[in-house]
């Protein structure tokens, strides 16, 4: 489960969602309408066919994090490894495309502040 800081009008992503993709975790996201589809502009990709993502049109938040809910009360049902094997390209797609796009950007970042701490 990601639940997203802005969960209603926003489709700003944060480190909440950042760490499955890098993880290689299957998620369902709680957040605003249209985020699933801000992450597959961005890059990635997502685990339809494997999660009914259609939650992710939904407009209304209490309809769109019941269905969400429902996904994920699916999932926990599943045969955990063949659910695994099935989203394993996807996993692999993610965990790359975040190290090769983001984490550069992280890093100059990381090095920025740790200079400037240094020097405290």
């Amino acid at each position: 489960i990601v639940a997203e800081t802005m969960a209603n009008k926003s489709n700003y992503l944060t480190e909440k969602t950042s760490k499955p993709l890098f993880e290689k975790k299957i998620f369902v996201m709680f957040g605003a309408q249209g985020i699933l589809g801000r992450l597959r502009e961005l890059g990635y990709k997502t685990f339809d066919g494997i999660i009914d993502e259609s939650y992710d049109l939904i407009d209304n938040p209490n309809e769109r994090w019941n269905m969400a809910f429902n996904e994920v009360l699916k999932l926990a049902d599943a045969d955990h490894s063949e659910v695994y094997e099935r989203a394993k390209s996807v996993l692999e797609h993610n965990h790359r495309w975040i190290i090769d796009n983001h984490y550069p950007r992280l890093l100059k970042s990381k090095n920025f502040l740790d200079r400037h701490i240094n020097n405290l």
